[in-house]
Parts: C-alpha cells; sequence; structure tokens
C-alpha cells in the first residue's frame, strides 16, 4: 500500500528528509533504500516516527495523530519525497533499526536559545540560518541542507553543547539531532 500525502512541506517531510540509508541496493551503486521506522511510544497509544541518515537523526512524536494515513508500527519505504507530495510504502524487514536513544543527550546543553524559522517578507532561508548560527557561542560546522530542511515555520529550541558535539533541536512533538562537520 503507497501513501500518499499531498500538502504544504511540513513535519512529515521534514522527518523524512534524514532517510535511514538502510541497504545498498543489489547494484552496489550508490543509491540505498530509504526508511522511515514507525514504533509504539513509551504510553502505547501513539506512534514514534524516526529516520536518520547517520548524520542527523529526526523524531516525530504522535505520528499517527498527524498523519492518518500512518496507523500501525513497522518500516516504510520512501518513494518519494517531493515538495507537496510524499510516498509511503509499508514494507516488512527482518532487520532492527539503529538505536537512536543512545545519541540523545539527557541534559541540557551549554547553551539554550530560541531559533524562529518563520519567513516573513524581509526574511530568506539564507538570513534564518544567519541568525541560528551567529546563536552559537563558538565557531560550529553544520551541514547547511540539514538546517535548510529545519526551516518551515516553527520555534526551535536548540540545545548547543559545544563546537565538536552535536546540536539538538526541540520543538512540540518533534527532537532533531545534527550532528558537526569536524575542522
Amino acid at each position: 500500500m503507497i501513501i500518499r500525502k499531498e500538502y504544504e512541506y511540513d513535519k512529515l517531510n521534514w522527518l523524512v528528509s534524514a532517510k535511514h540509508p538502510y541497504k545498498q541496493e543489489i547494484s552496489g551503486g550508490n543509491n540505498s533504500i530509504k526508511y522511515l521506522y514507525v514504533h509504539e511510544s513509551n504510553d502505547e497509544s501513539t506512534l514514534k516516527g524516526v529516520c536518520t541518515d547517520g548524520c542527523r537523526l529526526h523524531i516525530l512524536n504522535k505520528i499517527n495523530e498527524h498523519y492518518d494515513l500512518i496507523k500501525e508500527p513497522g518500516f516504510y519505504k520512501v518513494e518519494s519525497n517531493k515538495k507537496n507530495t510524499i510516498e509511503l510504502l509499508k514494507v516488512e524487514l527482518e532487520d532492527n533499526f539503529p538505536c537512536y536513544n543512545k545519541v540523545i543527550p539527557d541534559k541540557d546543553g551549554n547553551e539554550v536559545f530560541e531559533w524562529n524559522t518563520k519567513l516573513d517578507y524581509r526574511d530568506t532561508i539564507s538570513n534564518i540560518t544567519l541568525k541560528l548560527f551567529f546563536k552559537f557561542p563558538e565557531y560550529t560546522v553544520l551541514n547547511l541542507d540539514f538546517i535548510k530542511d529545519m526551516i518551515y515555520g516553527i520555534n526551535w529550541t536548540v540545545h548547543w553543547y559545544d563546537s565538536q558535539s552535536l546540536v539538538k533541536f526541540f520543538a512540540e512533538d518533534q527532537l532533531s539531532i545534527i550532528m558537526p562537520i569536524f575542522k
């Protein structure tokens, strides 16, 4: 069954932008199959969507409350993720998803601040990105494409630990971890 969503760029687009390269295709090329992992939350009443590519981690709690097409746990192959359309295919896999909880820090960052990604008539994506980097107390290098995926009109609480550590972004029911590019 293919799940298709046709809306504006939103939480689901953000979530699957960090697709886990689960297995190499048989051809052995650079392309890899991308999966969204959905599992039950601790309270077992909602589902949690998780995607990672090894450099970033995106988690969306209560994914089934946001998108009624995702009704059960499992792996969803990301067939397509374009600006206005996402196609997911529920698939059966025997392997386990990486243990992502180990990389989420328990403590707050050394610097915690708000980052508003709402675009108004004066802003551009570049301006909003610069506002984030100017708030870091030390020179920190992050992938700009990863940051661009975070910009879609919400307020993030940013936890900065140090220039060589991950950066944690939190908003409502979303969590993102981005690893730095080392100097």
